[in-house]
């Protein structure tokens, strides 16, 4: 395993031959911390008056060779990404007195899916109308068939994975994605929300030897769920 460090610079020179922008650090002018994960922390900034979430990758984050390459893979695919209901991926930024490696990503002004339906919730209802909760629906639908056409699997397709940017939802948060022709797309280990997670692949916890394989199907489970809130919820007259 490397640590963060020894390998961020290998991974700055590759994206400079990819032609994946590279961003000065310390032209960011840092606001705030929006969210923070296992592997990240992402801040509101600004960069020649732009507004951008910045995602720094932990300094404790180690990954082994197999995982570094498949991380290249990965970025570089996202980068040719462009959707109106997909975090847009900008290029990445170096920190360079620390080594922290950062993503820049678009920013969203209206937090993800799960904290914008509890900002609608008052009084037991849902002051929100079924067009805006459909368009919603659509959205991620519309995004996530973009991320098909380039047979990209999402693996943790959640509400807390799809933000809100002027009353539009965007798919976000691909770590854990995997391109249909990875050859690192088996594995015997469930990722993301179990609740989420399409029934089939959850066989894996019960039979250790079982490689599971995300598929478009799966997405698609993890979409429905997603979306189970347009049903039978108490809404507003």
């Amino acid at each position: 395993m490397k640590p963060l460090p020894e390998y961020v610079a290998e991974l700055e020179r590759y994206f400079k031959s990819k032609t994946i922008e590279c961003f000065e650090y310390s032209q960011f002018n840092i606001d705030k911390c929006i969210g923070s994960g296992g592997y990240a922390v992402v801040y509101l900034a600004t960069f020649q008056e732009k507004v951008f979430a910045l995602k720094c990758l932990r300094s404790t984050l180690s990954l082994s060779e197999k995982e570094i390459r498949s991380f290249k893979r990965e970025l570089e695919c996202l980068y040719k990404v462009n959707h109106q209901n997909i975090v847009k991926f900008h290029g990445i930024a170096r920190d360079k007195s620390t080594n922290n490696f950062m993503l820049v990503l678009q920013y969203a002004d209206n937090g993800n899916l799960r904290e914008f339906l509890q900002q609608k919730y008052e009084g037991n209802v849902y002051k929100i109308s079924w067009v805006e909760l459909i368009q919603i629906a659509m959205d991620i639908t519309h995004g996530l068939e973009h991320l098909h056409d380039y047979d990209i699997i999402h693996r943790d397709l959640h509400s807390k994975n799809i933000l809100i940017n002027n009353k539009s939802a965007l798919i976000t948060v691909f770590g854990i994605s995997k391109s249909l022709n990875s050859t690192t797309e088996s594995s015997t280990t469930v990722k993301g929300l179990m609740v989420y997670i399409e029934p089939r692949c959850l066989e894996g916890l019960l039979q250790s030897d079982k490689k599971i394989k995300y598929n478009k199907k799966s997405n698609i489970y993890s979409l429905g769920q997603c979306c189970h809130w347009n049903s039978g919820i108490p809404l507003e007259d």
